[in-house]
C-alpha cells in the first residue's frame, strides 16, 4: 500500500481527460494515509468540449455531494469557482475541505498518476466504443448482404413465372 506523506492522510486525487464527445475522470482515494485504490468515471459531456477546470467543477460538485469529501482534493487543473466549490463541500462535511492543484512531492507523483489513469482509461472507452461501432457496421453489412440475396432469389422466381408463364401464353 501507498502512504502519504504529510499532515493531511485523508485525500483524493482527481484528474480528467477530454477527447471530443468522451471524458474520464480519474481518483485515487486515500484515507488515514493509505491508499484505497482508484476509480474511472465517464461523465456525459454536452455537445461542447468542456475544458478540464470546467469539467472538473462540475464532476467535484456531483460526487461529493453524493459522498463527504476528504479534508484535501488534489487537482490536476484548478477547478472553475474552486473557492465557492471548497466552501459548499465544507458546508456538507461540516470540516475544511481544501482543494489544490500547485503540488509538490508525493502529491505531483499521485496527480501525475491520476492523469496517466485518466488517459488510459479514456483510451480504453474510446477503443471499446469503436469495436461496438465496427461490430455493429459489420452485422449490418451482413443484413444487407442477406436482404440483397433475398431480393436476387425473388427477382429470379419472378423471371422464371415471367419465362413460365410466356411459355403457356398468359403474358
Amino acid at each position: 500500500a501507498h502512504y502519504v506523506v504529510g499532515a493531511s492522510a485523508d485525500m483524493d486525487v482527481l484528474a480528467c481527460a477530454i477527447q471530443g464527445e468522451s471524458a474520464c475522470v480519474s481518483v485515487l482515494f486515500f484515507r488515514n494515509g493509505m491508499a484505497l485504490g482508484s476509480r474511472d468515471f465517464f461523465p456525459r459531456l454536452g455537445v461542447e468540449e468542456p475544458a478540464p477546470a470546467a469539467l472538473l467543477a462540475q464532476f467535484i460538485a456531483q460526487y461529493y455531494s453524493e459522498h463527504p469529501a476528504p479534508a484535501e482534493l488534489i487537482v490536476a487543473h484548478e477547478p472553475d469557482q474552486s473557492v465557492l466549490l471548497a466552501e459548499a463541500l465544507a458546508a456538507h462535511a461540516g470540516r475544511a475541505v481544501l482543494i489544490k492543484s500547485q503540488v509538490r512531492g508525493d502529491r505531483a507523483r499521485f496527480l501525475e498518476l491520476a492523469l496517466r489513469n485518466a488517459a488510459a482509461g479514456l483510451a480504453a472507452r474510446i477503443a471499446s466504443s469503436l469495436s461496438r461501432v465496427a461490430e455493429a457496421t459489420e452485422a449490418l453489412e451482413k443484413r444487407q448482404e442477406s436482404v440483397r440475396k433475398d431480393f436476387e432469389h425473388v427477382d429470379t422466381l419472378l423471371d422464371q413465372l415471367a419465362t413460365h408463364d410466356s411459355q403457356i401464353g398468359v403474358l
